[in-house]
């Protein structure tokens, strides 16, 4: 099958915060439509989710309860440098649709730098560029993406911390080219987004050892080539995260993801489960493993476009804040 009508078949995957190596079920469809994660972490002035510090265990904890070491909060970074790399498996490799149906194995890799100045009480500039690379063991499926964006961050501290974004982003899907391709016009796969995002992030528990919150996002296409690939996603999201130490936590996340082609009558509901178990092994270094179970049911005639996939890999990052 040549490899631009094989692309092109795939769905969005949409946004998946928390879990960056769940967030890699289904490359090109994390490529095409959900690859822009928003990480709320970044903007707060005490990390509380990723820099939780606990006191060593006592005979007097169940008298005294946990205890928290308190800290100096570091001066906030805005420039963040991130790499990550993991080895995947799936057992439905295309996820597209029930006639490609195969399993496989891929290597994941990504790269990007951020910047999230403060402008403002409780306001931040939102600025990344990524470069995404994935080799697979089969078949005609490597490609590479890149993207950038620009927004803003609002926090309302009066409204139990409620953050607000919104932020335009460029995508650039390409195949049987260098890493970074944007003047290699010749090649079996270049698509193409701009599009606005918006939504809103609510921690809901916030505890010693426990975190769990609600999303929800909007996503407009304004200008997609090829152009039935234009759409519209709303989606809404949970996640909880156990930290049983100060170096592991468990995530586990839940999401539904309704997608609406512009140019066509074609509408899709995407469904997704998945945890990570995180190991920090420095303040920034992590190794990670996950297991994602994905469900996608579209309109299309046939049934062309329904789908499930279990994914499962492991992986390493390392992420650098100045």
């Amino acid at each position: 099958m040549p490899k631009a009508l094989l692309f092109t078949t795939f769905l969005c995957l949409g946004p998946l915060p928390a879990l960056q190596a769940v967030d890699a079920f289904s490359p090109v469809e994390r490529a095409l439509g959900g690859s822009s994660v928003f990480d709320p972490a970044p903007y707060a002035d005490q990390d509380l989710d990723e820099e939780k510090r606990f006191a060593p265990e006592s005979a007097g904890d169940s008298d005294l309860g946990e205890q928290l070491i308190l800290a100096r909060a570091p001066r906030r970074a805005p420039i963040r440098l991130e790499a990550d790399t993991g080895v995947f498996w799936s057992d439905n490799i295309a996820a597209a649709t029930p006639a490609l149906e195969t399993d496989g194995w891929f290597w994941a890799n990504r790269g990007g730098l951020t910047w999230r100045p403060r402008i403002g009480d409780n306001l931040f500039v939102d600025t990344f560029v990524f470069e995404d690379v994935y080799r697979y063991d089969r078949g005609p499926l490597d490609f590479e993406s890149t993207e950038a964006g620009v927004g803003l961050v609002k926090i309302f501290p009066e409204w139990g911390d409620l953050l607000l974004f919104g932020r335009y982003e460029f995508l650039y899907v390409h195949a049987d080219n260098p890493a970074i391709s944007f003047f290699s016009p010749k090649s079996h796969l270049t698509n193409r987004f701009h599009r606005l995002r918006f939504g809103a992030h609510k921690v809901f528990l916030s505890a010693p050892r426990h975190t769990a919150y609600l999303g929800t996002e909007a996503l407009f296409d304004l200008d997609a080539s090829p152009a039935r690939l234009e759409r519209h996603e709303f989606g809404l999201r949970t996640g909880y995260t156990f930290h049983a130490t100060d170096k592991l936590k468990l995530t586990a996340i839940a999401r539904a993801t309704y997608l609406d082609y512009q140019n066509g009558p074609r509408e899709d509901w995407h469904y997704a489960t998945g945890l990570e178990v995180t190991y920090l092994l420095t303040d920034r270094t992590r190794l990670f493993a996950s297991l994602l179970y994905g469900k996608n049911d579209s309109n299309s005639f046939g049934g062309i476009n329904d789908y499930e996939a279990i994914q499962g890999g492991i992986g390493a990052g390392l992420h650098l804040a100045f």
